[in-house]
């Protein structure tokens, strides 16, 4: 059993199924990433019910899904991180199970109202293809070079005249 607590994890696997109430639902394995716990597993289950379908879809969202229910494949393969609530429950004999109670996006998630599905992020990275590879690296940047001796002092406004190198 997981001590109950809050949990950095990540998704490992998530499949539909048809729960014992014969409702639809989603089920994802999440690895925990953190305290005692870290490397066991808990499954969360999410439910398509007329109350439960926007939270549901609002989660698998979380875990990097892409919109189309007939392919979970995106969920576990982005390594996004997400906060587990994991609960202690007892099931409908009185065992005491492990209950994953909340995902949460860690850092409060980014909220977009027109995020790109996935067909349109390709779409959109055909197009760009050029202008992205072709443009200037930045600090950071795995294209960027890195500070010499001979190259250091460009960015100092002292040694280029008081002139930024931008």
């Amino acid at each position: 059993m997981i001590k109950p607590g809050t949990y950095r994890a990540r998704a490992i696997e998530a499949a539909l199924s048809i729960a014992g109430t014969g409702n639809e639902q989603a089920a994802v394995a999440v690895e925990l990433l953190d305290g005692e716990s870290a490397g066991e597993s808990v499954t969360w289950f999410g439910y398509f019910t007329d109350k439960t379908r926007e939270s549901t879809l609002r989660t698998l969202r979380v875990f990097g899904w892409g919109g189309d229910l007939t392919d979970l494949g995106s969920i576990g393969q982005c390594g996004a991180e997400v906060e587990v609530v994991v609960e202690r429950e007892a099931d409908a004999d009185g065992t005491l199970r492990d209950r994953v109670r909340w995902i949460n996006p860690i850092g409060g998630g980014l909220r977009l109202k027109n995020r790109m599905t996935r067909e349109q992020v390709v779409e959109f990275a055909k197009r760009l293809a050029g202008s992205a590879a072709a443009g200037p690296a930045v600090a950071g940047d795995a294209r960027a070079p890195s500070a010499s001796p001979t190259n250091s002092g460009a960015a100092d406004p002292g040694k280029s005249g008081g002139r930024l190198p931008f």
